[in-house]
Parts: structure tokens; sequence; C-alpha cells
């Protein structure tokens, strides 16, 4: 019955596309078209794996650092070009929170399968040994907003991962500057010792962490250094979209 009224419900008053605004009948992802997602700018797959940390920023890291940063890798969906910049600003800055939902079922419909392929074992383990963390905003920054991009983001994705979301773990210990503000190694700093993580609630699980976008990487690398030192075994970042070219080899080079 709920099948057929949503069908119903479809047919009489379809929904209306995010991008071009045009109504359509059916489709993959929620208030998108098909045509508007087929052109969507997606990342080939030799395109989504890249260095979570830039190698301009890497290079400003000490030697025990340097190495590290190294091997924290991130998996992006989309360039950031075409209607995706107007999308995540949208969402971020003009109180678009309805345009998460299909940016988050784009991400897992993209991710889903690297996932696996990257970490053997992740579908029969997801749901008892993985958790979500999006990444936080400060309380200020939260208030001004409203809610956490990242978090509403993660909703779908955690759906389509069947990964537990959890907001009661990773926390932002202070305001920041907004990163697009700051440049080069400053936004490294800005971000550093900005994150809290609750270790006890962890408790050992492995990480999805999860930001919109991977800039310079600062904001991602540093939530990832304060879950692993609180005790994850593993790692495994997410991002929407990045303008960055360069890419990391994948999977990494074991030693």
């Amino acid at each position: 019955m709920n099948a057929w009224l949503a069908a119903l419900a479809m047919t009489l008053f379809p929904p209306c596309c995010i991008v071009c605004g045009n109504r359509y009948r059916s489709g993959d992802f929620q208030d998108l078209c098909p045509a508007c997602a087929a052109q969507l700018p997606f990342r080939r797959h030799n395109e989504r794996h890249m260095q979570v940390l830039s190698p301009a920023m890497t290079r400003q890291l000490s030697a025990v650092d340097y190495y590290q940063a190294q091997k924290l890798r991130a998996l992006v969906a989309f360039h950031y070009r075409g209607v995706i910049p107007q999308l995540i600003r949208g969402l971020k800055f003009h109180q678009h929170p309805e345009y998460a939902l299909p940016l988050g079922q784009l991400l897992g419909h993209k991710a889903g399968l690297d996932i696996q392929a990257d970490c053997p074992g992740f579908a029969q383990t997801a749901q008892a040994s993985w958790l979500l963390l999006p990444v936080p905003l400060s309380e200020q920054r939260l208030a001004e907003r409203g809610y956490n991009q990242a978090e509403l983001l993660g909703l779908p994705l955690s759906r389509r991962l069947n990964v537990e979301l959890r907001t009661d773990i990773l926390f932002r210990n202070r305001a920041t500057k907004r990163q697009s503000e700051t440049e080069g190694i400053s936004r490294l700093m800005n971000v550093s010792k900005a994150f809290t993580v609750n270790a006890q609630v962890l408790r050992q699980r492995n990480v999805l962490l999860l930001d919109d976008v991977l800039s310079s990487g600062s904001t991602l690398y540093s939530a990832a250094q304060s879950v692993l030192a609180a005790g994850a075994p593993q790692v495994y970042c997410l991002a929407l979209a990045s303008s960055r070219r360069d890419l990391a080899r994948w999977p990494p080079a074991k030693n």
C-alpha cells in the first residue's frame, strides 16, 4: 500500500529538479532529474582517490608527520566545477538543506563499491565495526547555519552503506576562521588541535570521516589525526567534491 501511494504521489505531484527546476516522473536520486544527474562532473574511478593533505601542505610537515600524512587517503566523488559549487554553496551558505539528500545519495552511489573494494569485508562488518562521523562545526557556526551540512550529507550515505552515523564522538573544541579566509600553512594551523574525540564512545571502531569539500585537506587531516590518536584502528576519509588534481596511488603501497 505504501509503495502504491508513493507511486500515486509521484504521478500526481512529480518533484522538481534542484538543478534545472523542471518536474520529472522518475529517477535514481531524490529531487534530481536523470538528465541533470547524467551531466554532473563525476570523477572517474582512477581520479577519486586522493591524499587527504595536499602535496604542497604535506611538504610543510616534519619528517614523522610527512610520512603519516602520505598514508592518509580520501575518496572524492566529484570535480568541483559545473553545477556542483552552486549546490554546495546553496547547502552551506544559502539555507538549502534539502540539497543534502540528493548529494548524499550521489556520494553513496559512487563511494559504496569503492569502499567495499578498498576495505575487504566492509559489507559484512560495516554495521558492527564502522562508524560514520561527519566533520563537526563549531557551536557558533552551527548556531548561525542551523545545521551541519556534513551531517545532512551523511544521513543518506549511512543508509546506503549500512553504517551508523554518530555525532557524539567527534567535536570541534574551538571556533576557527573559515578555511577559505586563510592560505598556505595557515590553513593547517587554523584547525590544528581543533577537534576533541570521545574515545570511550569510539571504542576502537573503524571510522568513515565525512566532509563536503576537500581543498587543502587541512580540516579532514586534523580531524583524522584526532580520531586515530583516540584509538580508531582505521580511518577512511570521504568528501563530496574537490578542485584538486593530485591523485593518490590506491591501494597504498605496503611497507
